[in-house]
């Protein structure tokens, strides 16, 4: 009776154009279910991204040594994607978090219990920018997650020390170096691991909107892996292409 009277007063809508659904409709209308672009194999082993058939990784992860073991996105970052990602960080729409972490689920599920992971941790906001938004829209995706999965989220496990300028506006150098020593452990968490070393996770999964360069993930996963995180993981409900 409680959620009906919700969605009286507050109608659940679509998640591209933003239109009310009628009962029975989740997360799509019906001129919009087929507007989502998910992600599909071949990908790179490292990131996730779609690669072509002869390759094993794609451009960007070639060659190189990551912090992270591996991790994966689940929809294109298109024009769709875009808009709806932008309503649900910068207008308020945090009801998106329960369809995008439904369609992360539905997509993921063998891959993410394969992992056996010990916790999701969400890529943190700054304090500035939190004060201004209201909320952290990774955590948001994490904590819907966790439900699905039942696999605990700490959501202040990592802090944003730095306020870092907006990566869609930079290249990927800047990104890379506007994101350099941009998190660091939460505090409060760094004396019980520094004296329980034993308590440590061996297994987290970093959860976050948007993978673009990587580079918000490596600099994460470099701070988990400093204080002795085994196993690394990494979620996003978009990609962009390369």
């Amino acid at each position: 009776m409680l959620n009906t009277l919700i969605n009286m007063i507050y109608p659940p809508r679509c998640i591209i154009c933003d239109s009310v659904l009628k009962v029975g409709e989740k997360m799509l209308c019906p001129d919009c279910r087929d507007k989502l672009t998910y992600i599909e194999e071949p990908t790179c082993v490292c990131c996730g991204r779609e690669i072509q058939d002869d390759e094993e990784f794609c451009e960007n992860c070639v060659g190189r040594v990551l912090p992270y073991d591996c991790g994966k996105s689940v929809l294109l970052y298109d024009e769709n994607m875009k808009n709806s990602v932008s309503k649900f960080k910068y207008h308020g729409r945090q009801e998106f978090a329960i369809s995008y972490a439904k369609i992360i689920y539905d997509r993921l599920y063998d891959w993410i219990s394969d992992l056996n992971a010990e916790v999701l941790i969400p890529v943190p906001a700054h304090k500035s920018r939190l004060k201004k938004r209201g909320y952290n829209q990774a955590a948001l995706i994490a904590s819907e997650l966790s439900k699905l999965t039942k696999i605990p989220t700490i959501d202040d496990f990592l802090i944003r020390t730095k306020k870092t300028e907006r990566q869609k506006e930079l290249n990927a150098e800047e990104r890379r170096n506007n994101l350099s020593g941009a998190f660091e452990l939460n505090p409060i968490y760094f004396k019980k691991f520094g004296e329980n070393s034993e308590e440590i996770f061996g297994s987290a999964i970093i959860v976050d909107d948007i993978f673009t360069t990587g580079s918000t993930m490596e600099e994460c996963a470099s701070v988990l892996r400093k204080i002795g995180v085994r196993n690394i993981y990494f979620i996003c409900l978009c990609s962009t292409m390369i």
